[in-house]
C-alpha cells in the first residue's frame, strides 16, 4: 500500500525512535545478565511486551489466512528467537568488532532481499553511496587495527543477520496486507515467547528460585518488554511500511550510536576519538543516502 510522501517525516521519526529505544535495551540487558540467561531475559521482556499489546488490541480483532499466521510464526522465530540466540552465542565465540563488521552489511543484503521477494523499487546510487559511508562508521567504531576471524563465532553473526534480514522480507510481505502493526506484533510475540520457553525452562529450573526479582531487575525486564519488544517492534514495522524497508533499514546503523552515548552518560564509558569520528561518518552517510527525499529508482532490484 502507498501513502502521501507527507506521510514519509512521521514514518522516520517512529523509525528513529524505535533504533533509539533498541540502542538503550543494551544497557538494561548488560545489568541483568549477573542474575539472568540471556533467553530467560528474551521470554521476560516478551511476556511483558505480550501483555502490553493485548490491552492495546482487546479490541479490535482481525481475521489473518493460515499462511498469515505462518509468516508471523516464522516473523518470531527469524527475527526474535533466532536472532537473539545466534547474536549471543555470536557473543561468546568472537569478538564484538567481527560482529560489527557482518552487522554493517545488513541493509545491503536486506535491501536486496526486500527488493528480489517482496519487489521493493531499487534505491538510487547514492542510497548505496551514503549506506557505504554509514558502514565504514560502524567499522571505525568497532573495528580494532588487526581483527582476528573466528570461524564458528563469526558463522554465527552471518547467519544472525541473515535471520534479521529473512523477518524484514516477512514484516515486508504482512505490510502490504495493510494489517495493524500492534496485532501482528502481539502474534509475534506471543509466537515468540512459546518459542523461546524450551530454551529458557532448563535454566530457570536449575538456577536459584529467589534470585534476582529485585525492584531494579524488575525495571529493566519492563523496559525491555514493553518499549523493547513491544513498542520499539510496533513503530519499527509501522516506519517500514511507511517509508519502505529498504530505507528504513539503514536507520540501524544508528544503533551503536545510541548504545555508546547510553554508556557514556549512564556507565560512565570513556568516548574515544575513534568513537566520535565513527559517529560523525554514519551520521554522514546518512545524510548521503539522502533520507528525507524520495531515495527509490524506478524498478525492482
Amino acid at each position: 500500500m502507498k501513502y502521501p510522501r507527507t506521510t514519509d517525516f512521521i514514518g522516520w521519526m517512529a523509525g528513529l525512535a524505535a533504533v533509539a529505544i533498541w540502542g538503550l535495551t543494551f544497557v538494561s540487558t548488560d545489568a541483568l545478565l549477573s542474575d539472568f540467561t540471556p533467553m530467560e531475559i528474551l521470554l521476560g521482556r516478551l511476556a511483558f511486551a505480550i501483555g502490553t499489546l493485548g490491552v492495546l488490541t482487546a479490541k479490535r480483532p482481525q481475521r489473518t489466512s493460515m499462511l498469515e499466521h505462518v509468516a508471523m510464526a516464522a516473523m518470531a522465530l527469524t527475527g526474535i528467537v533466532v536472532y537473539q540466540y545466534l547474536e549471543n552465542k555470536a557473543i561468546a565465540l568472537t569478538d564484538a568488532s567481527n560482529i560489527a563488521i557482518v552487522m554493517a552489511a545488513g541493509p545491503f543484503v536486506t535491501t536486496i532481499m526486500v527488493g528480489r521477494f517482496c519487489g521493493e523499487r531499487r534505491p538510487k546510487r547514492r542510497f548505496f553511496i551514503g549506506a557505504g559511508i554509514a558502514a565504514i562508521g560502524i567499522l571505525v567504531m568497532s573495528v580494532p587495527a588487526r581483527p582476528v576471524v573466528h570461524f564458528c563465532g563469526d558463522t554465527l553473526a552471518v547467519l544472525a543477520m541473515m535471520s534479521w534480514a529473512i523477518y524484514s522480507v516477512l514484516l515486508t510481505y504482512l505490510n502490504d496486507k495493510d494489517y495493524d502493526p500492534v496485532f501482528v506484533i502481539r502474534r509475534v510475540c506471543t509466537y515468540a515467547f512459546a518459542f523461546t520457553i524450551p530454551f529458557a525452562l532448563p535454566s530457570m529450573i536449575e538456577g536459584p528460585q529467589a534470585r534476582c526479582f529485585t525492584p531494579l531487575n524488575l525495571f529493566n525486564l519492563a523496559f525491555l518488554g514493553i518499549f523493547g519488544s513491544g513498542v520499539a517492534f510496533v513503530l519499527w514495522s509501522f516506519a517500514c511500511r511507511r517509508v519502505g524497508t529498504a530505507k528504513a533499514t539503514l536507520l540501524t546503523y544508528l544503533t551503536p550510536i545510541v548504545t555508546c552515548l547510553a554508556a557514556t552518560i549512564f556507565c560512565e564509558d570513556t568516548l574515544l576519538l575513534e568513537t566520535a569520528f565513527g559517529i560523525v561518518l554514519v551520521l554522514s552517510g546518512l545524510i548521503i543516502a539522502d533520507l528525507n527525499r524520495a531515495t527509490l529508482a524506478p524498478g525492482k532490484i
